[in-house]
């Protein structure tokens, strides 16, 4: 076994060449560092006894390895007799080789990996509880149980060192009170010191900031504490709990997160049925006679939020109320009375059971005459009439509710997803390292007119390019933790440019910039943000043709609604200000069926990308406060609207 020198001593693995009789002659410097020792301080020294020091079999690796089966297996070991660390071991065998460099032996310190793994497994374990929570909020239980049996399974959510004490409060009509709705680990004189008891034995709190934090200390017991605040429909929903030291992890917070946005909806939902059997039962009570029918009807109907429809036994309408015309105008031009409910809400609602006495809630989709899809939820219950047979249906516009749970899946599958692209790359990054360690071995050893030699360098460049894109895997996959410092962002935009200049260059591409020259400086990770200018230039110079152009905008708005249509920008906070960005070209676009999914992970329509770079262009953003939004027509060009969120009011921050 003729060994190049150096590749021995350049190799990304470490190498242990062994003799015919089992003694150690070299160690390279890679081994060197993984074992902790010099190649002077084991030269000459049994490989099973050196290995035994650090706690393996050394026996087995030279009664298993043999001219054509080399022995390959992962062990854990104890280096320096206190580092307690995982090795990937390759040895192998060479009969041809000298009596001196008979055996030669790959090590890798995969301690990471194993890491990664653990880390896979507990990112499951959360995926299982956020489910099992949603599960448990959709039952049919008492809302009071099903919020405590939710909060229980919360605090064992992992990296989340919870203490047993948590409430949920609601504010909805009275915006001046706090209602407790659940707590655990409080006791009756706990609470009865710290909230007000109302009627009907409810407890409230004082809704102000100084109340709040009062509140988080109390429960919390002086330690850290978490608090969560969801704005629903309707109502606020607040949410502590107590935990024994602050939460760094990111994942955690976006699964906390996750957790109150299935409780606020819970809640709204339970509220919404308690208002609809309400409803219902005073019909029913209403409806006995036919003269106050009419008149009692007529003005509950006209003062619920609600639509509802009165059909007979065919299924035609025969009475409405202002929200359900409302509601109406959306998905049918003209007068409802008299149609079925077919011919105003579509083929789909004849599979719902209207004739269930359960009143149970069943929901459709339907499309709005925007060429829209929308889901409406309907709740049917049967009245008595001297009329015949009529039924009540009330229905409502759930569409946006819908959105708070692809909300949290897509939250859930985001954290999923890059504990999987880490733990997936890590175990394609060491196999690669193998490869490519043992073709540099290969290629050493033949003469330089040997024709192998092409493949051999075929397969190294191979290899390199996996390895680039493992490390965009990596990159996604790494929690991003901006570091935040004061930068010019004209400054950064150009620099961007500057690194994609040179793609561009190759179509006879040029830069239209059009950026305002006072806009001061603000704070935010500098290579992170150009990470993102980049990719979206990159994009945009791949979209468009030859001898065109690439068009910048670099703006400061102190209000948005001032300059902008805020309702083309959902989610877009009007009370802060923001340097705004936009990036556009002339383009082929983005294709319909790709619009609703470009910012997730691993969605690509290119060969040869990987698709996770708007993906990580989201989360950067996510991480500094700001919103990205785009638009774009197919074959016209796409345009890309960044909001970097500052100081309110201040053009940066001095």
């Amino acid at each position: 076994m003729k060994m190049n020198q150096a590749v021995f001593s350049t190799s990304p693995n470490g190498m242990v060449i062994v003799g015919e009789n089992g003694l150690i002659t070299h160690l390279n410097s890679v081994a060197e560092k993984i074992f902790a020792c010099t190649n002077e301080d084991v030269k000459g020294k049994e490989l099973p006894e050196f290995f035994q020091t650090i706690g393996i079999d050394g026996n087995q690796l030279l009664d298993k390895c043999t001219a054509t089966t080399p022995f390959t297996d992962c062990k854990k070991a104890t280096i320096g007799g206190a580092k307690t660390c995982f090795l990937d071991i390759y040895f192998t065998l060479d009969p041809a080789a000298s009596k001196e460099n008979r055996y030669l032996l790959f090590v890798n310190d995969v301690t990471s990996r194993e890491k990664r793994e653990s880390d896979l497994k507990r990112a499951y374990a959360i995926e299982t509880t956020l489910k099992k929570i949603l599960e448990i909020c959709r039952t049919g239980e008492k809302l009071e149980d099903t919020l405590k049996h939710a909060l229980q399974i919360t605090l064992a959510l992992p990296d989340i060192k919870a203490l047993s004490r948590a409430v949920i409060m609601t504010t909805e009509n009275n915006l001046s009170r706090l209602e407790l709705k659940a707590h655990i680990g409080l006791d009756p004189e706990e609470i009865s010191s710290f909230f007000q008891e109302e009627k009907d034995g409810f407890f409230s709190l004082e809704n102000t900031p100084e109340q709040t934090e009062l509140l988080c200390n109390f429960i919390a017991g002086n330690k850290s504490q978490y608090n969560a605040i969801i704005e629903g429909n309707n109502q606020t929903v607040v949410m502590v709990i107590a935990l024994e030291e602050k939460i760094s992890n990111t994942f955690a917070n976006e699964n906390l997160n996750s957790v109150a946005d299935i409780v606020a909806d819970t809640i709204e939902r339970d509220k919404l049925k308690k208002d609809q059997s309400e409803l219902i039962s005073n019909l029913n009570e209403s409806l006995s006679d036919l003269a106050t029918q009419r008149s009692f009807a007529d003005s509950i109907l006209k003062s619920l939020n609600n639509g509802v429809l009165v059909i007979d036994s065919n299924n035609r309408i025969t009475q409405t109320n202002p929200a359900a015309e409302l509601l109406l105008l959306q998905i049918f031009e003209g007068t409802v009375i008299g149609k079925t409910l077919s011919e105003v809400f579509g083929s789909e609602i004849d599979t719902l059971h209207l004739d269930d006495d359960s009143a149970a809630s069943q929901r459709i989709s339907a499309v709005n005459l925007n060429n829209e899809e929308i889901n409406l939820e309907f709740t049917p219950s049967p009245i008595e009439s001297n009329e015949g047979d009529l039924k009540v249906v009330v229905f409502s516009d759930v569409t946006e509710q819908q959105k708070i749970g692809v909300k949290v899946d897509k939250l859930n599958r985001f954290g999923t997803i890059a504990e999987i692209a880490s733990a997936i790359a890590q175990e394609i990054k060491n196999p690669l390292t193998g490869i490519k360690s043992m073709s540099q071995v290969l290629d050493s050893r033949l003469p330089s007119d040997d024709k192998n030699k092409e493949f051999i360098v075929r397969i190294i460049k191979q290899v390199d390019r996996l390895d680039l894109l493992l490390n965009e895997f990596f990159l996604y996959a790494r929690p991003i933790i901006p570091n935040k410092q004061k930068v010019m962002l004209n400054d950064i935009l150009r620099e961007a440019w500057q690194m994609a200049e040179a793609r561009g260059n190759k179509k006879g591409l040029s830069l239209h910039e059009y950026l305002s020259a006072d806009l001061g400086m603000f704070h935010a990770d500098p290579d992170q943000l150009q990470q993102v200018f980049v990719h979206l230039f990159l994009n945009a110079i791949e979209a468009i043709s030859d001898n065109s152009y690439v068009k910048v905008i670099s703006e400061f708005v102190k209000k948005p609604s001032e300059k902008y249509d805020i309702s083309l920008f959902k989610g877009l906070d009007d009370d802060s200000s923001y340097l705004v960005v936009v990036i556009s070209d002339s383009g082929c676009g983005i294709a319909k069926d790709m619009a609703a999914k470009i910012f997730d992970p691993f969605v690509t329509n290119k060969n040869n990308h990987s698709g996770l770079g708007l993906s990580l262009v989201w989360r950067i953003l996510k991480e500094h406060e700001s919103n990205i939004y785009f638009d774009s027509t197919k074959g016209k060009g796409t345009t890309f609207t960044l909001f970097l969120k500052v100081e309110s009011g201040s053009k940066g921050q001095d």
